[in-house]
């Protein structure tokens, strides 16, 4: 297979400036090349596309030129494109490579689908998965219906994106289509975000029938922290979708930070003792699980790695430098005190 050699990644880098996007001429149909085989798979409710590119064009890009001669003489050959929906299952490390943290959509976006778009291409009896090219194939999605823009006063930008901050802008002038050029397959995120045309503004944070939030300067953005009465008692948390989260959340996967929001409210954990799904959870001052060594009530305790306490058992535990604590064996009641 050719391999990119870095100058049109370099290029796409970082173009999530979309008003330098330019549009593109149609491309040509599809020619026929009977043998060989192009087969273009979508699953879990992923967002219906086309390829731009021709499969003379795809040859081209795919093979080898002795792989070229053999197909131009009627050997089999085959190229699969899949695009899967991984939004229901993607982990949060992932969500949070793409957006920064799980809570804020870069750049004032809004993530619409997390999706694994794969390549494979080969003779026959050989074929493989591609993980990047030296020219790039041209892809149009669809926009999902619920997203597309139906108000004058907005206009609203969509971007591919991939993990580090790289984004693919929008190179067709169709407002309910996106093409991009692909030079390297694997995960990708699907955004949106908005602008008003006019310079009308609205208030911060305010829900709207879509269940996404505005900024003052109209961008759709995951605001945190919104308040839910005047003394700000209570605080709603929204994820990178722009909506209102519940349950558990991870604030930071690599210090391994969670928050609990409340299953039907949605309303924030507060500092203090809490028992959810049968476990007693401590959280601190940011309303966020402890873990490790913690005093409470005059009392040490030890929160696991997945937050709850331990309680009638003994672990080995990790030590503690601020507490004087010695990594061990420790024994823990059924209150989680430990045990001289």
């Amino acid at each position: 297979m050719k391999k990119i050699t870095g100058l049109f990644a370099a290029f796409l880098a970082g173009v999530l400036i979309l008003n330098a996007c330019s549009t593109v001429e149609e491309k040509k149909t599809q020619e026929t090349l009977t043998n060989l085989k192009l087969n273009e798979k979508m699953e879990h409710n992923a967002p219906a596309y086309h390829l731009k590119s021709t499969k003379e064009e795809l040859k081209k890009i795919l093979f080898t030129s002795g792989q070229e001669e053999l197909i131009e003489e009627g050997k089999a050959a085959e190229i699969e494109v899949m695009v899967n929906n991984m939004t229901d299952t993607v982990g949060m490390e992932y969500r949070q490579m793409v957006t920064g943290a799980s809570w804020m959509a870069y750049e004032g976006y809004v993530v619409l689908r997390y999706l694994d778009i794969t390549l494979s291409a080969g003779m026959s009896d050989y074929v493989k998965e591609v993980d990047e090219t030296y020219d790039p194939i041209w892809f149009t999605f669809e926009i999902p219906e619920e997203y597309r823009n139906t108000n004058p006063m907005i206009k609203r930008f969509y971007v591919l994106s991939r993990p580090g901050g790289t984004g693919l802008c929008d190179l067709d002038s169709n407002e309910n289509t996106l093409t991009v050029a692909l030079t390297g397959f694997g995960m990708y995120t699907l955004m949106m975000k908005d602008m008003y045309v006019d310079g009308i503004l609205m208030e911060p944070c305010q829900e709207e029938d879509t269940g996404w939030y505005r900024k003052e300067d109209g961008r759709i953005e995951a605001c945190t922290g919104i308040p839910t009465d005047e003394s700000g008692g209570e605080s709603l948390y929204l994820n990178e979708f722009g909506k209102i989260a519940k349950g558990w959340q991870m604030i930071d996967s690599e210090e391994g930070r969670w928050i609990y929001l409340d299953p039907k409210t949605g309303y924030r954990t507060k500092e203090g003792w809490h028992e959810i799904d049968g476990e007693r959870y401590y959280f601190n001052a940011w309303d966020e699980t402890v873990t490790g060594w913690f005093e409470a009530d005059g009392k040490l305790y030890y929160a696991k790695e997945e937050g709850g306490i331990a309680r009638s058992e003994t672990i080995t535990a990790n030590g503690s430098a601020m507490l004087g604590i010695p990594w061990g064996e420790y024994t823990f009641d059924e209150n989680g005190i430990v045990q001289e």
